[in-house]
């Protein structure tokens, strides 16, 4: 699986609403080490997310 789609995962279950900010970003980086490398575009519409309060 790749970075993407474990967080997409992650935010359809009940477990994303009720994180905060930075454990959102922990989570985010997480992803980013141990998953399939991202596309460019997918690393800036991830972290994108996390700026916007998505």
């Amino acid at each position: 699986m790749t970075a993407k789609e474990v967080i997409e995962i992650l935010k359809e279950s009940n477990l994303w609403a009720p994180l905060t900010e930075k454990e959102k970003q922990e989570v985010i980086n997480h992803a980013l080490k141990t998953c399939k490398p991202l596309a460019e575009a997918d690393i800036e519409y991830i972290v994108g997310e996390v700026y916007l309060g998505y």
